[in-house]
């Protein structure tokens, strides 16, 4: 399990956006007794081995520092999943439904009543079990990280914007994104390598400097047609959530990014591209990165081919 955000939930819209979320893949929420809601990736660390339930390089240079520096006698993985109860508690979507129901609102649709958490956990129905579907591999990701071409999006008609969606294959529905802080210290960098150890998980930046977390997951409600595009199964239905309506076609960052080799304003980053990148920084006595990249350079360290 892997916690990829937090938020809060304090309005309608809140409650959509976690709604929204539930309904990708390999996600679950959890609630924190302070009120914070986690975002948590269900899929297995490349280096564990599910026969001995260990870690393929304990105690070796490879093992990321946050695992060797984390404190089993306080877990807080055990706490969530081991069902305790305190201080966090596990919510999938029939959990997450069901403590929903007990919200009041107000007229400006703001919560103004939580149930207590204390009381909650046997009000909740148990964990439904699930079998997650396969990390879906990036054909895409696999031509950048090959130095395909960068070629030009397609000109179109100011005609064919009415329909920005037409002949997508639905990224939006096969990706989430989350806000990541930029690697400016030791330990953000050795944090970013555990998190990329995941299955489906990568990073990324924009030309800004904003730094991603996105992983590799589908929408439950996303329906294939025979020319294999990608389309929404709740379009038009009273169920879709709110966040997929309002979503803008026309200004869709995931099309842009992840659907071409190598957009121009956005690098792609896995394991393999961090460790090339890691390579070049340098940290101060207090650990800080001293020469982090700007864009342009940052695209020339992780595209530049391989020395023999």
């Amino acid at each position: 399990m892997l916690p990829v955000h937090s938020f809060t939930i304090d309005r309608w819209s809140d409650l959509d956006y976690a709604r929204y979320l539930l309904n990708f893949a390999r996600i679950e929420l959890a609630l924190i007794e302070t009120g914070t809601w986690q975002v948590h990736y269900r899929a297995p660390c490349r280096h564990f081995l599910p026969e001995t339930r260990r870690c393929a390089v304990h105690r070796l240079p490879e093992q990321p520092s946050v695992c060797r520096a984390y404190d089993a006698y306080n877990c807080a993985y055990r706490a969530i999943w081991g069902e305790r109860g305190r201080p966090a508690l596990r919510m999938d979507r029939g959990r997450f439904e069901a403590w929903a129901a007990m919200l009041l609102f107000d007229e400006h649709r703001e919560i103004i009543g939580v149930p207590d958490f204390a009381q909650l956990g046997p009000a909740l129905p148990p964990i439904a079990p699930v079998a997650d579907p396969p990390v879906p591999a990036s054909a895409v990701l696999a031509l950048a990280l090959a130095g395909a071409p960068t070629s030009a999006p397609a000109a179109r008609p100011f005609a064919a914007l009415a329909e920005p969606c037409a002949g997508c294959a639905a990224w939006c529905c096969t990706r989430l994104s989350f806000p990541r802080q930029a690697p400016t210290s030791a330990a953000n960098l050795d944090h970013l390598r555990f998190c990329l150890g995941f299955d489906g998980v990568e990073a990324g930046v924009d030309r800004a400097g904003n730094w991603t977390l996105t992983l590799r997951t589908s929408c439950a409600h996303r329906v294939l047609s025979a020319e294999g595009a990608g389309r929404c199964g709740l379009y038009d239905d009273p169920a879709r959530p709110r966040v997929c309506e309002r979503y803008d076609g026309r200004a869709c960052a995931y099309k842009a990014r992840y659907g071409q080799p190598q957009p121009a304003d956005f690098v792609r980053i896995d394991r393999s591209r961090l460790e090339r990148l890691s390579a070049t920084l340098q940290v101060d006595a207090d650990f800080r990165v001293v020469n982090l990249p700007d864009f342009d350079a940052l695209v020339g360290i992780l595209t530049a081919p391989e020395q023999p």
